[in-house]
């Protein structure tokens, strides 16, 4: 654990000495991330501030959604960039150079770039998420607990979905096109998935788990979430986590490098 948590270190100091040296295009990348999502919490706001509620929900709780929504997918980017970096590492042929390290190839390419940008917008989303958290009603201990479990449960589908996508560029030469349906597929989870009418809303939960991976949290925290439905999602993420691995592993073992 400790030589990759070192390899990461590195990773991450070289990512942010590159984004460093170009200041006006990350000054721009960081104001266009910070207008996308003020614009679309306004138009929240906007939206439900004339009503009390929307499907069940309040103001707040929907503020709540959205900024969960919005710490999730920023800890993934942030975490997992070098999945966009893949690509060119198989058509290049340097993905023979990784699998010829001493350490795991899948750790090598999924956190092979860390993306400093979004390490900024995270603390301003933290900060507005615990502050929107404090004007929930009663919220318990072990709601907070199951909220902190169902967001690293949330964190591992995302992983999963990245897997996905490294697997397919092995297979496919694909990244770019996948990475974006991944995006907007997400990019549902922005308002609870309750909004959906059946059968979207069971697709978009069980199917493709961006609820579970966004919305269950918060509904775990306000008490609407029953125990055994924590449990299945649990077990849905793990699963889809396992495939994603084991989809990987088949990919890799079907590569036959830039030699051949």
């Amino acid at each position: 654990m400790k030589k990759y948590l070192k390899i990461w270190y590195l990773n991450t100091a070289n990512a942010v000495m590159a984004d460093v040296s170009k200041r006006v295009s990350a000054v721009f990348l960081l104001l266009g991330k910070s207008v996308r999502i003020v614009l679309f919490g306004s138009f929240l706001f906007i939206l439900l501030s004339g009503k009390k509620q929307i499907a069940g929900y309040s103001l707040t709780q929907a503020m709540v959604f959205y900024l969960t929504f919005n710490l999730i997918d920023t800890l993934s980017q942030l975490l997992l960039r070098g999945t966009y970096y893949f690509r060119a590492l198989v058509l290049k042929g340097d993905l023979d150079y990784i699998l010829a390290h001493p350490i795991n190839p899948l750790f090598s390419v999924l956190f092979a770039h860390t993306d400093f940008l979004d390490f900024i917008m995270f603390w301003p989303i933290l900060a507005a998420l615990v502050y929107s958290l404090t004007l929930l009603p009663a919220i318990s201990l072990s709601g907070v607990f199951l909220f902190l479990i169902l967001i690293v449960n949330g964190l591992m589908l995302a992983a999963g979905f990245h897997i996905f996508v490294l697997a397919l560029a092995i297979t496919t030469y694909e990244v770019d096109n996948a990475l974006m349906i991944y995006r907007d597929l997400s990019s549902l989870g922005r308002v609870p998935v309750d909004l959906y009418r059946e059968p979207v809303r069971f697709l978009i939960t069980f199917v493709l788990p961006v609820g579970i991976m966004v919305t269950f949290p918060v509904k775990a925290l306000i008490g609407l979430l029953n125990p055994s439905v924590i449990v299945v999602s649990v077990a849905v993420s793990v699963l889809f986590f396992g495939l994603s691995l084991y989809v990987w592993n088949r990919a890799l073992s079907l590569y036959s490098s830039a030699s051949s």
